[in-house]
């Protein structure tokens, strides 16, 4: 007959207690003495915790600077060598920020779907989850992305997620905006250099920017 094993702690005075049967603290305790007995074992467990629970994809960036884009995991964190690959916004806004970009995307109609665009909606996108979003007008979005990504708020490859992902509905077909679609539509924004509303997003960018402290790099 096969002997089960058994896992317990020895606490209060000699008293053996089983695994399934610890609380929150005592775990925590003894997550305490293990890290000042033994650092190697320590680095050992939370090293297997964290590649356990990490998510599937992406890490999230550290909430005191309240970024809500999602980057990938480094090396050997439950990624293979695509996932490693995968491109991402890599995105400096804060939700305020995208607060901000959601309103103007409203007052300028830029997206067919939802309506209105929220914050939750952007914070969405720039975590490359889908948010139900359709694009009306893919050259202004393609002015706003460039601009974003020219000022340092997101990376130069903004549309490798896009069509990677499947993140933003097509307007007059069926399906998704695709590779194509962001290059023809990124190739013809110096027909809309002249629109009133390039102007606009341009100036709010900049000043998006310069909250971060970037400066123009012309």
């Amino acid at each position: 007959m096969k002997k089960e094993s058994i896992y317990y702690a020895i606490i209060n005075g000699g008293e053996e207690k089983r695994v399934e049967n610890w609380s929150k603290s005592e775990v925590l305790d003894w997550l305490g003495t293990i890290k000042q007995k033994r650092m190697d074992l320590y680095e050992t467990i939370t090293a297997s915790i964290i590649k356990e629970h990490a998510q599937k994809y992406f890490i999230e960036e550290p909430k005191k600077d309240d970024r809500l884009c999602m980057k990938p995991n480094p090396e050997g964190y439950g990624m293979n060598s695509y996932q490693r690959r995968r491109a991402s916004f890599h995105s400096e806004l804060t939700r305020d920020e995208l607060h901000t970009l959601a309103l103007l995307c409203n007052e300028m109609g830029i997206f067919s779907e939802p309506v209105p665009v929220t914050t939750d909606t952007f914070t969405a996108l720039f975590r490359m989850e889908h948010s139900g979003l359709r694009v009306r007008k893919i050259r202004m979005l393609c002015v706003l992305l460039s601009s974003l990504s020219y000022h340092g708020l997101i990376a130069r490859n903004w549309q490798a997620p896009i069509y990677q992902n499947n993140l933003i509905g097509a307007f007059k077909k069926d399906g998704y905006v695709n590779r194509n679609d962001l290059t023809t539509a990124y190739n013809a924004i110096n027909n809309v250099l002249m629109d009133e509303r390039v102007s606009v997003i341009e100036k709010t960018v900049k000043m998006l920017a310069k909250a971060h402290g970037f400066t123009d790099k012309h």
